[in-house]
């Protein structure tokens, strides 16, 4: 059976009255550096979650919170949902696919330091902290060499009216003068994607900012993760 060895400093051999030890000052200087042990493991376990962190986020996925209503009531403002990377490195975007991608209006100001930047996205595979406006959420709906056209308060793919089984009944698909991109009907170019939110009337997407280049896609939200109570696949 293996021997419990005592720890050195609960188990001491005894110390005569009036005799030097010479292994005190060690143990002094023991104590005095565990902090300093205590404070670089700490150091070094901060360090391997930030890499980590850096790694499932490039390569697997990451949790996202939904800051607004444009996907409603597919998915609510507080939403979390998890979205694969990997997805699209495995296969093309298909339609009707829930996508989120890089918003191509936004400026990062954030700071560029390597310590800040692995903290922040340390944060973000979790789905905290992150910049409101850098990530749009929406759903595929023009594919490349699709002939899109809005009209009738629908969308038109080749000539015919797309079903889209995801909307509410009554939702009205527009395009009015508001709606800065282009005209009502176009073709997409190759590896452009035409993305609309579930909620049309609150919802900021292609009619406004046009097409998203694939290589803008971070990935496919596929699970609900929050709250527990909706939890579910997309």
């Amino acid at each position: 059976m293996d021997e419990l060895v005592p720890d050195e400093e609960t188990e001491r051999a005894p110390v005569d009255v009036g005799v030097e030890n010479s292994s005190t000052p060690t143990r002094v200087a023991s104590r005095k550096s565990r902090p300093v042990r205590v404070a670089r493991e700490y150091a070094i376990l901060a360090i391997a979650a930030i890499v980590l962190a850096s790694l499932v986020r490039a390569f697997l996925g990451q949790a996202y919170w939904i800051p607004s209503p444009s996907m409603y009531p597919t998915l609510k403002v507080g939403d979390r949902v998890i979205v694969s990377r990997l997805s699209y490195h495995l296969g093309d975007p298909d339609r009707g696919d829930i996508v989120v991608f890089q918003n191509p209006d936004y400026v990062d100001t954030g700071r560029k330091d390597p310590v800040s930047r692995g903290l922040r996205n340390l944060l973000e595979v979790v789905g905290i902290g992150q910049p409101k406006d850098k990530y749009f959420i929406k759903r595929v709906i023009g594919l490349p060499g699709d002939r899109l056209q809005v009209k009738n308060d629908h969308v038109w793919i080749n000539g015919k009216v797309l079903p889209e089984a995801w909307l509410q009944p009554g939702v009205r698909t527009l395009w009015d003068s508001g709606m800065t991109y282009g005209g009502t009907e176009f073709k997409l170019a190759a590896h452009s994607y035409f993305m609309m939110g579930d909620n049309r009337e609150e919802s900021r997407d292609s009619r406004y900012f046009g097409p998203i280049a694939r290589k803008k896609m971070v990935g496919r939200a596929f699970v609900r993760i929050w709250p527990v109570g909706r939890f579910g696949g997309l």
